[in-house]
């Protein structure tokens, strides 16, 4: 798997179930509850992309939580955005 993989997996996750994105963000300023969360669920990243994570979920709106990784779907064939 290339790093940022799960990320952009869960990202996708969260996008459509809003009960895991809520419980997530209720974790958001914790990195080892969040990482426990995550890992519990199937994910394994890594600290940088949990902190990125972290501030995402506390910034963003529901909409833009897709840019947390890198903004587009790796299978579509489209580049992320810069």
């Amino acid at each position: 798997m290339t790093r940022g993989f799960e990320l952009t997996r869960l990202t996708a996750v969260l996008k459509q179930d809003g009960r895991l994105r809520s419980e997530l963000r209720e974790l958001a300023g914790d990195l080892e509850a969040m990482a426990r969360w995550t890992e519990a669920k199937g994910f394994t990243l890594l600290q940088p992309e949990l902190e990125r994570l972290a501030a995402s979920l506390e910034e963003l709106s529901d909409g833009e939580l897709e840019q947390a990784a890198g903004g587009n779907d790796p299978w579509s064939g489209t580049p992320p955005k810069p």
